[in-house]
């Protein structure tokens, strides 16, 4: 009977050890396949003819409605009402603003509201933005910080990713009104 037992733990033992190898190999080569593209619900208001879609941003669960505007160069979001601890702002002259415009001038803004919070802040990169439907024009800060998204590569849905630096532009909630749901960011 011990020989038994014995020869089924070397079996198991042994089968075991083939598996932990096979997923050492297998690991070392398996490489998930790059998304190609980001999948976001779109919603359509139909009272202001607009689209718009949730982003989950920052630190915490932040699910923020944005308006889909496909001729901005950047979201657009009420700072007022924003929070994370994971939020950065784009200084003025650092690469990502000369790349943003291109290496020509560039608008730089102060705040000096304390403490600082997004939307005011020191030497931060400034854009300007236009909101048609009030005829309001204004110029806000621009930062970074995490969103959560979901990714393809075309046929299914693959992963959920981080993307740890995804930019926006702060506005003020005046600037926002008018828009798909009230929404208090675009």
């Amino acid at each position: 009977m011990a020989s038994s037992s014995s020869s089924s733990l070397h079996l198991l033992s042994f089968f075991f050890t083939i598996v932990l190898a096979f997923i050492s190999v297998y690991s070392k080569t398996f490489k998930p396949p790059k998304p190609s593209a980001f999948i976001f619900p779109i919603k359509r208001d139909e009272k202001a003819l607009q689209f718009y879609t949730s982003l989950d941003m920052g630190t915490h669960t932040n699910y923020i409605d944005v308006v889909i505007d496909l001729g901005g160069q950047f979201t657009w979001l009420d700072c007022d009402q924003y929070y994370s601890s994971t939020y950065r702002h784009v200084r003025c002259w650092s690469p990502k603003c000369k790349a943003t415009i291109g290496g020509d001038g560039a608008s730089c803004i102060d705040c000096n509201e304390k403490p600082h919070r997004p939307g005011c802040t020191r030497n931060t990169y400034a854009l300007s933005s236009y909101n048609p439907k009030t005829s309001m024009f204004t110029v806000g800060g621009v930062g970074e910080d995490t969103m959560q998204v979901s990714s393809t590569d075309g046929n299914v849905y693959l992963l959920d990713e981080n993307m740890r630096r995804f930019t926006f532009a702060c506005g003020v909630k005046d600037l926002l009104s008018g828009l798909a749901n009230d929404l208090e960011e675009f």
